[in-house]
């Protein structure tokens, strides 16, 4: 995993072709953005957030990832890791084709 970040991280800073992004909080989380988890090399993609509470924000457990290691289609973030602390939230700013 830490090869991946690095590489979307470079092409947002450097401007490169290819998937550009950047970490951040899980605050402005949209679908398709991705999340690591810091314990070891392994990623979700955020499939659906589901505000709960209807204020507006990404809530922790209002987050639903997909993954296909273990086969995870569309379960809730906070069923798999027990806090936000445990995981790195990548935002996809942009895909650049030349």
């Amino acid at each position: 995993m830490p090869h991946f970040e690095s590489m979307i991280k470079a092409n947002y800073t450097n401007d490169k072709i290819g998937v550009q992004g950047t970490e951040g909080t899980g605050s402005f989380l949209r679908k398709g953005d991705f999340i690591s988890m810091k314990a070891y090399e392994h990623v979700y993609i955020v499939t659906d957030i589901v505000d709960s509470n209807s204020d507006g924000k990404v809530d922790f457990n209002e987050i639903y990832v997909s993954a296909h290691t273990n086969n995870r289609n569309n379960v809730k973030l906070s069923s798999l890791v027990s806090s936000a602390a445990d995981v790195k939230f990548m935002y996809i700013m942009y895909y650049r084709e030349s």
